[in-house]
């Protein structure tokens, strides 16, 4: 390993289909289901389940970055955090992050609505039918 390899961590974030991020970061800081949690390239070896929320890093350049995950589990391993979640976006800023976050709860309350009315049609016709056969 090069001097540079111990003061950078290579934060990988991977969903099933898809690679999100692969960049070399200064720092790390994640929220944990038990609490938040910050990672340098020197901290032990670790494993952590997380909490839907915003992973937060300084890039080698010294530039921040964000990427919002859906839960998921992280990896430390020395020099190599490794990050894997349902689903995931990027941003280098946070207000990119919310406005695809409010898109998302957005989307979701709208299809909880189409589903909610297709419950309901399937309710009132299995209702339906259970009275014509009651009928017989």
């Amino acid at each position: 390993m090069t001097l540079m390899d111990h003061q950078h961590l290579q934060l990988k974030v991977m969903m099933p289909t898809r690679v999100v991020l692969d960049t070399l970061a200064g720092q790390v800081n994640v929220e944990a289901k038990g609490g938040s949690r910050g990672f340098l390239p020197r901290h032990i070896d670790f494993v952590a389940a997380l909490a839907t929320g915003i992973i937060s890093y300084v890039g080698e350049n010294q530039q921040p970055g964000f990427v919002a995950v859906d839960g998921g589990v992280l990896v430390k391993k020395g020099t190599q955090l490794l990050v894997s979640t349902p689903d995931a976006v990027h941003a280098e800023a946070l207000d990119e992050l919310e406005k695809f976050i409010l898109e998302k709860a957005r989307q979701h309350q709208e299809n909880e609505r189409i589903s909610r009315g297709v419950l309901a049609r399937l309710e009132v016709a299995l209702v339906r039918r259970l009275m014509e056969l009651g009928g017989r």
